[in-house]
């Protein structure tokens, strides 16, 4: 199906709602990042619901520049798409080109990519299972491992907790009963709100930019026109995407 949809000129840009995707879903990132590549798009994992109208919008701004720009690639021959990329690249850097980009922090510490390829070179994904391995790891850098939405309820629940401890008992050495009394009265912290807690949190970074096309912008249109089938190219370099990254 990803082959069918590269062919007919659609591009899948594919969003990970993470720290839920690659904790809950087994092979869930590789099978995202496998249709991306596949289809010559992006895999765009989010740490907050925030930043979605930024990736829809910055996707959308970035395809629509490079169709721009391969309406303007033309090659008379097909050669090593590596190879073609560069000799491209080096003459739409030379003019200026600009491109628009989305631009995703990766919030992965470790990521084992041996099932993605699978499922890239493989013609189907029933055949891609037949090959994969059980401990292909996939784990978020620490500080995206827990988000600000989570953190309100544990809040709350660690408030109850300790509201429903018995009252500690008055220092017996303190006889004084102003002093009792000033303790016992001394109001309770109440937790930060949840914007207050937002702002604490390492934000994960996600912007787009306008700037000079980028090697890989170059490569992932050479491999669309090839998917494509213009100017009569007909070999398929995926796994050059991988690589350019």
């Amino acid at each position: 199906v990803a082959r069918a949809l590269a062919r007919r000129g659609i591009v899948v840009y594919s969003v990970g709602c993470e720290p839920s995707l690659s904790t809950y879903y087994k092979n869930a990132v590789a099978f995202f990042k496998a249709l991306s590549a596949i289809t010559q798009g992006q895999f765009l994992p989010l740490t907050s619901a925030e930043f979605l109208a930024t990736a829809i919008i910055g996707g959308a701004k970035e395809q629509l520049t490079l169709e721009r720009l391969m309406s303007d690639i033309s090659l008379t021959s097909w050669k090593d798409p590596e190879e073609d990329a560069l000799n491209v690249w080096t003459d739409l850097s030379s003019r200026n080109v600009q491109t628009c980009k989305i631009n995703v922090e990766d919030v992965y510490d470790v990521y084992d990519n041996t099932n993605e390829m699978e499922m890239r070179r493989a013609p189907t994904l029933e055949e891609a299972r037949r090959s994969f391995i059980a401990q292909a790891h996939v784990k978020l850098k620490p500080i995206y491992s827990v988000r600000s939405e989570y953190l309100p309820s544990v809040c709350r629940r660690r408030l109850e907790i300790s509201s429903s401890l018995p009252p500690k008992r008055p220092p017996t050495r303190k006889t004084d009963p102003l002093a009792i009394s000033k303790s016992i009265s001394k109001p309770h912290h109440e937790p930060p709100s949840p914007s207050k807690q937002a702002s604490l949190l390492p934000q994960q970074t996600v912007r787009v930019e306008t700037s000079v096309v980028s090697f890989e912008q170059t490569l992932r249109c050479l491999n669309s026109l090839k998917l494509r089938g213009a100017d009569g190219g007909d070999d398929v370099a995926e796994a050059s995407h991988d690589n350019a990254s």
